[in-house]
């Protein structure tokens, strides 16, 4: 039976993912930014379906990443049936110390 997971999502990671959305239009066009939305949704429900598949950070073995592109990636941790969405970051800057 697979588990059915509940996403929480921080106000760190909405930040983040606002802070690239909003270069993204500003750097390209509302319908990049669409797109991308688009495949981060696609993410998002294989990290709630199958949160296990993505690896753990280079630095904790409760964190775990997953990419959308090479250039933005999701860290989160599992506890039960909650998934706690930590960051969305843009892979170009300083990484999160997870």
């Amino acid at each position: 039976m697979q588990i059915e997971y509940r996403i929480v999502v921080t106000s760190n990671a909405a930040n983040g993912l606002a802070n690239i959305v909003d270069y993204i239009e500003g750097a390209f066009s509302v319908e990049v930014s669409d797109k991308f939305l688009n495949h981060f949704d696609e993410i998002l429900l294989l990290i709630k379906t199958r949160p296990m598949m993505f690896p753990f950070s280079k630095t904790s073995n409760k964190v775990r990443r997953a990419l959308v592109n090479r250039l933005t990636s999701i860290y989160f941790s599992t506890d039960e049936n909650v998934i706690t969405i930590l960051a969305i970051e843009d892979n170009r800057k300083q990484q999160p110390k997870f």
